[in-house]
């Protein structure tokens, strides 16, 4: 009895010891089939993200160059140039505006705008940049809340310059925040799944699901502290595990940086960072 309970004990262990190794083996295949899913998702939403970059900055530089050529504007140019602006608009579906600012910050010319209210940008970052720095090129502004619509917003800009140089001006298109959840939903991430874009402090941008109001969440602090350790460590790859400080899950992201892209994070899965 005593070498048959043994035998039978053995047997129990061996099966208890076989399904636990099973159980390691399914975690880790489906662990490296979540990272290749995720590394797809990844490249796709940069490559959609930059491709929107180019050509919303390849729209801003065609307007500063039409603008910088006309020279000052004139009594009834700004029918003609709110037109252009309008045309222009209607061929970039990721903008909600786009607008003109003179050497003071003030709104002259656009989407929404009422010269007669003499809205300012002057407090801005991307308007204090571009005006101190000549070679300045595209800047993109943190989030904020548009002065018009109220509405969440990136804002691209380029400075328009006189023909001695000096600064004129800037012209920007504004980019809602909302259009990066409606970019993105489509792509399947799983129920468990979500994207996040922050910023290079590690605030948060935008992110869906969204763990609060979308207006509340924009600035929330974001990244585990193994996620930052990667980020400033200067590696362009690595893999860790930690628990999201939004929601507490428990994941393991691989991790690649990439030149060209803005911050952004599918959490359990794969990040892409600058």
């Amino acid at each position: 009895m005593v070498r048959l309970w043994l035998a039978v004990l053995v047997l129990n262990l061996v099966l208890i010891g076989f399904a636990l190794w099973a159980l390691q083996q399914s975690r880790q295949q489906f662990e490296q089939i979540a990272a290749v899913t995720a590394d797809n998702l990844s490249r796709l939403m940069e490559h959609d993200i930059a491709a929107s970059v180019r050509v919303i900055d390849l729209a801003l530089q065609s307007l500063a160059e039409a603008m910088e050529q006309r020279g000052p504007l004139r009594v009834g140019d700004a029918r003609e140039l709110n037109a252009l602006l309008e045309r222009k608009l209607t061929q970039l579906p990721e903008l909600d505006g786009l607008r003109v600012a003179d050497a003071q910050g003030v709104l002259t010319h656009g989407t929404l705008v009422n010269p007669q209210n003499r809205l300012s940008i002057a407090d801005r970052d991307y308007f204090i940049l571009l005006r101190e720095r000549p070679g300045a090129g595209l800047v993109i502004s943190s989030p904020i809340q548009g002065r018009i619509t109220g509405r969440w917003v990136i804002n691209f800009s380029r400075a328009l310059r006189h023909r001695d140089g000096s600064f004129a001006g800037v012209v920007q298109g504004s980019v809602p925040l909302s259009h990066f959840i409606e970019q993105f939903i489509p792509l399947q991430v799983g129920t468990k799944g979500s994207f996040t874009l922050f910023d290079q402090k590690f605030r948060l941008v935008v992110r869906h699901p969204s763990p609060v109001g979308a207006r509340d969440a924009v600035g929330m602090p974001f990244g585990s502290p193994e996620l930052r350790e990667l980020v400033s460590s200067g590696r362009s790859e690595g893999v860790y595990k930690a628990r999201s400080i939004i929601d507490n899950i428990e994941c393991q992201p691989k991790l690649e940086m990439s030149p060209d892209v803005q911050i952004r994070d599918v959490p359990c899965a794969r990040s892409r960072w600058t």
